[in-house]
């Protein structure tokens, strides 16, 4: 009787479809998640933001697939751990780059004041009427 349960559930997993873009999303979350771990580098921040973004849009067109018939596909936990990875990886990196462009005003501004007040010394320290 059980070996009938057990053939019943073997034929039941081989008979549903692959839910579309599954793969696609969670490699895209992992590559973005990734990415993110490299976001002392401006480069990779946008190029995972840019899969993120990707990834996220993929994963609500095969939710939508996936909810007009819910008992045909098999491999929505990958479309789930792949829109979590994706959603993790766009906040964060997004809050990155909001911080990121937050200190370049502050202190970028405050560096360049630095840096005009130095050049104003070193002209008159160098550039005196001493040396025409």
């Amino acid at each position: 009787m059980e070996s009938n349960i057990e053939f019943d559930k073997q034929n039941e997993t081989a008979s549903l479809q692959k839910l579309p873009n599954a793969t696609t999303v969670l490699i895209l979350g992992i590559v973005s998640f990734l990415l993110w771990c490299c976001c002392c580098i401006t480069f990779p921040i946008h190029i995972g933001i840019i899969t993120a973004v990707i990834g996220i849009v993929l994963a609500n067109k095969s939710e939508k697939i996936y909810k007009a018939d819910p008992s045909n596909y098999s491999n929505y936990n990958h479309l789930t751990i792949g829109r979590i990875l994706c959603i993790v990886s766009l906040v964060i990196m997004l809050l990155h780059t909001i911080y990121t462009i937050i200190v370049l005003v502050i202190y970028g501004g405050a560096g360049m004041m630095e840096m005009m007040m130095f050049d104003n010394y070193y002209d008159d320290y160098y550039y005196d009427d001493f040396y025409y």
